[in-house]
């Protein structure tokens, strides 16, 4: 999640896409997809107090 903000993935309008993230990172673009979208439940979660 640090990297994709600090490339710009959460700005509005993106600075990077998807796609981008992972060829910088040297990762499948699923894979960073998978990473993402399991943080971002984490933070919701743990924000809306929900487990």
């Amino acid at each position: 999640m640090r990297a994709a903000l600090n490339h710009g993935y959460y700005r509005t309008p993106r600075e990077v896409t998807l796609d981008g993230l992972a060829a910088e990172l040297g990762v499948p673009r699923s894979t960073l997809s998978y990473r993402l979208r399991r943080a971002e439940e984490r933070l919701v979660s743990g924000y809306l107090g929900e487990t």
